[in-house]
């Protein structure tokens, strides 16, 4: 996507008490450096397809195979990775390292693909928190608009 002559946005990611710090620093870090690269552009979100759920199914796998000998610790790492959060409602979410939930490192709606190698997993309340705060960010910003992201700590 040829974005020259357009001024990049500036969107500015901002760690608060809700957010954990270490995701949200690997998150933002993730995105500035694809800012940095030029590759952040405002885009319609395509639909999602399956990578997530499968992303999903695959680690609840191979949990179950590494745990096999400990059931204590694969419980309890099984509610934190498959919480069935996925879809659930976002209130539900209520506090940090409740549950984790796959991310898209490279946001949908900036123009990331919606694929297994660019996903990773994150605390569900700062996925939540964060990627509602980016589209709330993006709202009215033009799509082919090239984003720079400032982090604020």
């Amino acid at each position: 996507m040829d974005n020259s002559g357009k001024q990049p946005m500036v969107l500015e990611l901002r760690l608060t008490r809700d957010l954990k710090k270490r995701d949200f620093r690997r998150k933002a870090r993730a995105l500035a450096a694809l800012g940095r690269d030029g590759k952040l552009v405002k885009t319609k979100p395509p639909p999602r397809g399956n990578p997530v759920k499968k992303y999903r199914k695959d680690t609840v796998k191979r949990i179950k195979e590494r745990y096999k000998d400990n059931p204590a610790l694969m419980k309890k790492m099984l509610k934190k990775f498959d919480s069935g959060t996925s879809g659930a409602d976002p209130r539900g979410v209520t506090k940090r390292d409740q549950y984790m939930e796959p991310d898209h490192i490279h946001e949908l709606q900036l123009g990331g693909a919606d694929k297994a190698d660019n996903l990773m997993w994150l605390d569900s309340r700062t996925n939540r928190l964060l990627g509602g705060d980016i589209k709330v960010a993006l709202n009215g910003v033009p799509e082919g608009t090239p984003i720079i992201v400032r982090i604020v700590e």
